[in-house]
């Protein structure tokens, strides 16, 4: 089957294609924008050209079975919505008829519907009122209802040779468009809303319309009708927003107004700018506010009957679908816990045990006996272990925390899972990929779970960045940028790897950048979701008397948006900066210092605005600055990125029968990226060289920034 899709490159055009390709259809996508277009997959055929462009039309339409036309404005003046929504489906009609297309599926909106004077319980259904193509109606409407009457009228014409299928999404959202205007408008990080927040939205997940589209293309039943594509869950504004709060850990604040003061200022505005003659005039309509505030249902039994389609039950569904959320199973009470690994990385995660309630530390297990001994006296005279086999038959921990050395992960973890118990590693989580597979796999066999310490991802600012943009302040996310320093020279840690070439940092191939990266990696994940490697490049300064590798530059794409990471083990002081750039706002994010800075446009002139814009940066960094310091004084803070957050979170997500907030299956894509980069183990050196000199000179002599640089892009 071969297909050509308009409007390929939004929201839903891109997931459209991805489900085609999957499917083994062939595909043809217009693009005007050939950057937005190599986000698409690589298998799909890029037509460039727009909606008035015939011959790009006509390219992509030739020999095709099934036209998916979304392309429409989405803002603007009337103008610009007639050019593209309405001539555009005008010209793609002509062009499907000419080229012999069996069927053009019609992307429409339930805007469309009349919602006035309707009961609240009124069920919609595809044959309910239409709002008169007038300019109250709104720019988008009007434009949608004059494409759906071009493609009635073709279907009443002579001979159609194409047949059609209108479809009616309702609000579709997924993992990177969360927010709609149903919700209300941002006023910066304000949402202002028309109506109550009982409202019932007419939700639909982005991968449920998708399939909708797919079988409404390929059912014989559904040529020639209308479809609405709701799922049947009933949340209203507050159940979404409220779900928003608890995936990003941060609400939103929404200002409600009643509809009826709102609806008349709004005609008096719109009323007033076109006596002026202003453009954007026909787009203010209080039957617009009045529409957003209007409870309706629709119903979508038509397009069940005739194409199979199954809309989702519950709003946790579509969450889980978008891969956002998960679906709760049986609730774990874990309250027995082991600590196998008496390092420095212990303390942190016995002072984040201590935090919550219930949890007692059962047993302490490392193969260094008096280490094991010093530890289990802190942790409160637990028992002590260097023997496995008495640590599970004594202490039978339900949860093991598992902080050995990263190249021992897999063997430790491996056997915690054969002994029943629920496992939360350090990262990196495992050296190679197999040895993650082989640990999902067990944990998958023994209904156990396996967790990764992700602790600078589930920092409270990363997770107040992340609310910021799944709530719409950011609007589309372009890139993200994330430079971690680490000042390797700090103590006598570096000379300490000088010295001992039997250290844990030896045997990873990438050495401390490898025990680094997962940090800025997990980041990236969670704001952006999977992302490849593109490019990157690693190399020695020369700056540190060492032979491993001390920066790392990564070039990542996840598709909707792309990312950067840099990393220096010179830099100086240590630091962890994100910048968030999206089309509405740009965020940046200090972790170490605790500083949010939001930056949002402000009206007026340009320099008058960017003066403007500057100060209120300044004076919002003043103020948290102060603050942090008063908490940090009282001791009532923690310390950046401390580990406390992600494992209390660790424990909370088990006990509501979920899995774990950062699962071992996640991270296989940092082991990826690791292992792309440092395919190979590095050469251990002899631990007994006589002194530091003899160990320090050859080292300098081979560490200079060219004789140690290496990179690979695509």
């Amino acid at each position: 089957m071969e297909a050509f899709i308009t409007g390929g490159t939004g929201f839903i055009g891109r997931a459209l294609i991805r489900s085609l390709v999957d499917e083994q259809w062939q595909v043809r996508a217009l693009a005007r924008n050939r950057a937005r277009a190599a986000m698409l997959p690589s298998a799909a055929e890029i037509v460039d050209g727009t909606m008035a462009d015939d011959r790009a039309l006509e390219q992509g339409a030739a020999r095709a079975d099934v036209v998916f036309h979304l392309a429409a404005a989405t803002s603007g003046s009337w103008e610009q919505h007639a050019e593209v929504t309405v001539e555009g489906t005008r010209r793609m009609l002509r062009v499907c008829h000419e080229a012999g297309v069996r069927r053009l599926v019609l992307v429409s909106s339930i805007v469309v519907y009349d919602k006035s004077g309707q009961p609240a319980d009124r069920l919609f259904d595809e044959a309910a009122p239409l709002l008169a193509a007038a300019p109250a109606a709104g720019a988008y409407a009007r434009g949608k209802l004059e494409a759906e009457k071009l493609a009635v009228e073709y279907t009443h014409g002579a001979e159609p040779r194409t047949e059609i299928v209108i479809v009616r999404p309702g609000l579709v959202y997924g993992r990177h468009r969360l927010t709609f205007s149903h919700l209300g408008e941002l006023l910066g990080q304000i949402r202002i809303a028309y109506g109550s927040p009982s409202l019932l939205l007419p939700l639909v997940q982005l991968d449920s319309c998708v399939d909708a589209l797919l079988r409404v293309a390929v059912a014989p039943a559904a040529a020639g009708k209308v479809y609405n594509v709701v799922d049947e869950h009933a949340s209203t504004r507050r159940d979404y927003l409220e779900a928003l709060k608890s995936l990003s850990g941060h609400g939103q604040r929404v200002i409600y107004l009643p509809v009826w003061p709102i609806a008349l200022s709004a005609n008096a505005i719109a009323a007033l700018a076109r006596l002026s003659g202003s453009a954007g005039a026909t787009d203010i309509s209080a039957d617009k506010i009045r529409a957003r505030a209007t409870e309706v249902r629709y119903d979508t039994s038509r397009l069940q009957r005739d194409t199979g389609w199954k809309p989702l039950q519950s709003l946790g569904h579509g969450l889980a679908r978008s891969g956002l959320a998960t679906v709760r199973g049986p609730s774990r009470d874990v309250r027995r816990v082991g600590i196998i690994g008496a390092g420095m990385i212990a303390r942190l995660h016995l002072a984040a045990l201590r935090r919550i309630p219930g949890v007692r530390i059962v047993g302490v297990l490392d193969e260094n006996h008096a280490a094991a001994r010093t530890f289990a006296a802190e942790a409160g005279d637990v028992p002590a272990y260097d023997d496995p086999s008495r640590f599970y038959g004594e202490a039978r921990p339900q949860l093991v925390h598992v902080l050995t050395p990263p190249h021992a992960h897999a063997v430790v973890a491996g056997e915690a899972l054969r002994h029943g118990a629920h496992v939360l590693l350090e990262k990196p989580a495992t050296a190679t990929l197999e040895e993650c597979d082989s640990l999902v796999a067990l944990a998958e066999a023994g209904d156990l779970t396996a967790g990764v310490d992700e602790t600078v991802a589930w920092d409270p600012l990363l997770r107040r960045a992340r609310s910021t943009l799944m709530h719409g302040v950011l609007g589309d996310l372009l890139h993200v940028s994330v430079f971690m320093g680490f000042d390797l020279s700090r103590g006598a840690r570096l000379e300490a790897l000088l010295r001992d070439f039997s250290a844990w940092e030896h045997k990873l191939a990438g050495g401390p950048l490898e025990d680094l990266l997962p940090h800025p990696l997990a980041v990236v994940r969670a704001l952006c979701g999977p992302a490849e490697l593109q490019h990157w490049q690693c190399r020695n300064s020369g700056r540190l008397l060492c032979d491993f590798p001390d920066e790392l530059r990564l070039s990542l794409d996840a598709g909707q948006a792309t990312a950067d990471v840099m990393m220096s083990l010179t830099a100086r002081p240590d630091d962890f900066l994100v910048t968030l750039h999206g089309t509405r706002a740009t965020l940046r994010v200090d972790v170490h210092n605790m500083l949010f800075d939001c930056q949002t446009p402000l009206p007026g002139p340009r320099a008058a605005a960017r003066g403007a814009r500057t100060l209120r940066s300044a004076a919002r960094i003043l103020g948290q600055t102060c603050r942090n310091a008063l908490l940090i004084a009282i001791k009532r803070g923690l310390p950046p990125a401390s580990p406390v957050h992600l494992i209390r979170e660790h424990y909370a997500a088990l006990a509501r029968g979920e899995p774990p907030p950062a699962p071992l299956a996640q991270a296989r894509a940092d082991i990826a990226i690791a292992r792309a980069i440092w395919p190979q183990k590095r050469q251990e050196a002899s631990d007994n060289l006589p002194d530091r000199r003899q160990v320090v000179t050859p080292l300098v002599a081979r560490a200079g920034a060219a004789g140690m640089h290496y990179e690979r892009g695509h």
